[in-house]
């Protein structure tokens, strides 16, 4: 806990609210996921194979549906972002589910117990031990007699 708490302390996250709805979400596409819902909801409750086939059927009608609308939602979304690298990337990051994280570390506790606030401290903090926690965990395992290569065929 302590390590974690070192290199790694608690960030403030938001939560993403159950009301944002994704883009590329249509009417039909709800409706199809609440169907889907229901539908398994129902084979659970009779536990029925009919009842499973049709909760399948309408899953995977569902997934293919959801897939068409994102991919028609992206590909009108960079035919608009033509020659505009900035959207574009701000577009293909979006999609792919990368963006820039706010989160900072604002201090960090040395094994000394006191606090770094400077970042080019925290810098150097991080950058020894990781230079050395290779090492050291090299260190703590127990050494092997047999040979690590036996189980490569000549």
């Amino acid at each position: 806990l302590n390590v974690a708490d070192k290199f790694a302390p608690l960030c403030k996250r938001r939560v993403r609210d159950n009301n944002t709805v994704a883009p590329w979400m249509t009417d039909r596409v709800k409706n199809m996921m609440g169907r889907r819902d229901a539908a398994r909801r129902k084979a659970i409750k009779t536990k029925e194979g009919k009842d499973w086939e049709v909760y399948r059927v309408i899953r995977n009608q569902t997934t293919s549906a959801v897939r068409k609308a994102k991919k028609i939602h992206f590909a009108e979304a960079v035919t608009e972002a033509k020659g505009d690298q900035s959207l574009m990337w701000k577009i293909i990051n979006a999609f792919t589910g990368k963006s820039k994280g706010k989160c900072q570390v604002q201090n960090l506790a040395r094994p000394d117990g006191t606090n770094i606030s400077d970042p080019s401290e925290m810098s150097q903090e991080f950058n020894s031990y990781f230079a050395t926690c290779a090492t050291s965990l090299a260190d703590s395992m127990p050494t092997s007699q047999e040979d690590p290569l036996r189980h490569i065929p000549e």
